[in-house]
């Protein structure tokens, strides 16, 4: 989850302890920062023709860098949370703190796509219940997790699994996933949801055992980030070719190689923390509590600001530029609507 507890962002003492909270917020602007360019860069592969057209390729290029923001959230979740969730105040504290953000939010879609005058009470609650945006998907899936964790953290206690062990689960659920026919649609979101958790226990093991040397080691980090990302890229072209049509087959969260590409992202960006200087450190951290409400905004950003206001989209000039530009200017722009309303009276509830 975009993890934003204010206790979570002060430095404890000991550089040790104060760098992992740098990490931990470098790690979320990432993620934050990949989901937008997924989100920018999906309707050039929906676009075009993987077969003939260049443009399906710059596409399939920026999501194959990119897909690894949902791991990460996940895994932040698991490191930041999953050591303190103990009962019912645990589940009701952490609701609260995403519900009355998506609760506003639910209300400004609602609004962004459609007249006031036109709207009843019973709208809003059918939005909210429904979800009235693409990503909304995401808030009812770490808001379900939120109520197993403190039961997930007992048996994590009883089982007391080693890290390689969670790793190889991990990885075993997510291929099962895929051997599965496309029929039996219950078993698959039951796997889906338990990879999902799976990525929550890597985290918090992950953080736990972050001495673990393997978990340090640079040269892992980057196979495994080669290693997604060609599976990713060359993948995808290829089931792609295979059916006719674009494929997101290779794109989804739940998928072993995007899974692998987040974790060496994770190791990369735990490793890296430590040559930036302390006052961007300082910058990391501000924007690091703002990063839900980044999350909650950035498609209406995409659509109402930069595509209808600017004509700024993924198209620009050229993909390979326009993905860039947009992605670029959405990040600038929802961290500065979404800073200017944390001023306000009631302002946190909006992040």
């Amino acid at each position: 989850m975009i993890t934003t507890d204010k206790a979570v962002f002060e430095p404890a003492p000991g550089n040790a302890v104060a760098e992992d909270v740098a990490s931990y917020n470098l790690i979320r602007l990432f993620a934050t920062l990949s989901v937008i360019v997924v989100h920018v860069a999906t309707p050039t592969v929906g676009q075009y023709d993987p077969s003939t057209e260049l443009n399906w390729w710059v596409g399939n290029f920026y999501q194959s860098v990119f897909r690894s923001g949902i791991p990460l959230f996940l895994m932040l979740t698991g490191a930041l949370l999953l050591p303190r969730a103990e009962g019912f105040v645990f589940i009701k504290n952490r609701v609260i703190r995403v519900l009355l953000p998506f609760c506003f939010w639910v209300f400004v879609y609602l609004l962004a796509k459609n007249y006031i005058r036109d709207l009843s009470l019973e709208d809003y609650f059918i939005a909210l219940y429904e979800g009235n945006s693409y990503h909304f998907w995401y808030v009812y899936l770490i808001l379900s997790i939120y109520f197993l964790m403190p039961l997930l953290r007992l048996v994590l206690q009883w089982l007391k699994p080693t890290l390689v062990q969670v790793l190889a689960f991990t990885c075993i659920i997510s291929l099962s996933l895929k051997l599965l026919p496309d029929d039996n649609t219950n078993i698959r979101y039951l796997l889906n949801y338990a990879i999902y958790l799976a990525y929550i226990v890597f985290g918090y093991y992950a953080a736990k055992f972050e001495d673990v040397q393997w978990l340090n080691n640079c040269q892992i980090g980057m196979l495994l980030i080669f290693l997604g990302f060609g599976i990713t890229f060359f993948g995808s072209y290829y089931v792609s070719a295979s059916s006719g049509h674009h494929s997101d087959l290779l794109y989804q969260s739940s998928m072993v190689h995007i899974f692998l590409k987040g974790l060496g992202v994770w190791i990369i960006l735990k490793r890296m923390v430590k040559y930036i200087p302390d006052r961007w450190l300082k910058h990391l951290k501000a924007m690091s509590k703002l990063s839900f409400g980044v999350f909650l905004i950035h498609p209406l950003v995409i659509d109402h600001i930069l595509i209808v206001r600017l004509g700024i989209s993924h198209n620009l000039l050229h993909p390979a530029f326009g993905i860039f530009l947009t992605s670029t200017m959405c990040f600038v722009f929802s961290f500065v609507i979404i800073y200017l309303l944390s001023k306000l009276p009631l302002g946190k509830y909006t992040y």
